[in-house]
């Protein structure tokens, strides 16, 4: 009897070592919303792209897996105007590029802009500029349908 028990024991503790892993698909649809967060302040003085992050995990469309996680760096162009003494106010653009998966895998945004500007209403020139702070959230939205496989254990 004493052996059966021990048996029975190692057998309990010896599966779940070898349950299996099952390759399941999961999409990551179009037009799913993906926060991105600047790490540095931006001017409309400024030429070079901003280093920007993953604001927020993003899960695929069941909300089973993540498929992008937050900190993943994201790749973003910068497009900006100068504020004049003439009247035109300072503007900065942010179009997200791309970014990527869990497994390494490029995802690619939509070519949406997003735009902040300078006070119109402000007297000099200095004032007119735009400025985006460090931590500012933005969103992007991804440009395909994209299949990820993943490995669940059952």
């Amino acid at each position: 009897m004493k052996k059966i028990t021990l048996i029975l024991i190692s057998l309990f503790c010896i599966l779940p070592i070898y349950a299996e892993k099952v390759k399941k698909k999961v999409i990551l649809p179009a037009g799913t919303i993906v926060t991105i967060r600047t790490l540095e302040v931006v001017t409309s003085k400024e030429h070079s792209s901003p280093i920007c992050e993953v604001n927020a995990d993003v899960w695929d469309e069941n909300g089973e897996f993540i498929l992008i996680k937050e900190g993943t760096p994201a790749d973003v162009q910068l497009i900006t105007q100068r504020g004049s003494i003439w009247g035109d106010a300072g503007s900065i653009q942010f179009q997200p590029i791309s970014t990527k998966a869990f497994n390494g895998r490029l995802i690619g945004f939509d070519r949406q802009k997003v735009t902040f500007s300078g006070n119109e209403d402000a007297l000099s020139a200095r004032k007119r500029r735009a400025k985006v702070l460090s931590g500012t959230s933005f969103r992007a939205y991804t440009a395909n349908d994209l299949y990820f496989t993943v490995e669940v254990e059952e």
